[in-house]
């Protein structure tokens, strides 16, 4: 199936340069105290400067309509938002500077975000978002983004990372697996490898870089994984 889908899109995009796959995404795991440092105690407001480095004047406006632990779960819904629209625009070779939070903005409620600097706009949508943590998948390029109703065309997975295992590692190799079982012609992960380009993670299949968008991420107890092939 990975094979056909590339076929088709090599043929529609043939003239492009660009990768044609472009998707990110992005783990919060909320129950970790780190989360909390820069927060009051019962998580209703936050470090003033703190949050004008990580949020556009929009963005806060926003969060200030939010009140008791509200606050702190809509700020960490912004964050991983603008996690996984980086590591998608990184993609493309746009790569937004380490700590530029505000060279993208979020809209929570369209489920949209705009690279400020160029007007990229980008789409987003949270898989998981419940007491404990945030999954955020984003899309700027190659395919439907899904919602609760309609499957897109980026698939997914978040697992907890068994103690004692490096959650980096555990990434990894879950995403090697998870990938291979989407597949019945892969069949296994031992069929695939990891490697990088440009710093980001790239699967290999008969040793040759897919173009399926791969992202990896990890937070306290829990590991994910992202990719997308439309």
């Amino acid at each position: 199936m990975f094979d056909r889908i590339a076929e088709l899109q090599g043929e529609w995009w043939k003239d492009c340069p660009m990768p044609k796959n472009c998707a990110g995404n992005d783990l919060v795991d909320l129950k970790s105290p780190l989360l909390r440092e820069n927060f009051s105690e019962d998580l209703s407001d936050a470090d003033p400067e703190w949050l004008e480095r990580h949020l556009t004047p929009k963005e806060l406006a926003a969060l200030r309509q939010k009140a008791g632990p509200d606050f702190f779960r809509t700020f960490w819904r912004c964050f991983a938002a603008k996690e996984a629209c980086h590591k998608a625009l990184a993609r493309t070779g746009l790569v937004v500077p380490h700590g530029a939070f505000r060279e993208l903005d979020v809209d929570l409620f369209r489920r949209k975000a705009v690279h400020v600097s160029t007007g990229l706009q980008l789409d987003f949508r949270f898989t998981d978002d419940d007491e404990d943590k945030l999954h955020c998948v984003a899309v700027l390029r190659g395919g439907f983004i899904g919602d609760d109703e309609v499957a897109g065309d980026v698939v997914w997975d978040v697992s907890e990372v068994p103690a004692g295992t490096s959650p980096g590692v555990f990434a990894r190799e879950r995403a090697l697996d998870f990938i291979a079982s989407c597949d019945d012609e892969i069949g296994s992960a031992s069929k695939l490898a990891l490697s990088e380009d440009g710093g980001l993670p790239t699967v290999l299949r008969r040793g040759k870089p897919q173009d399926w968008s791969l992202s990896l991420s990890h937070s306290g107890r829990y590991a994910a994984c992202a990719f997308m092939i439309s």
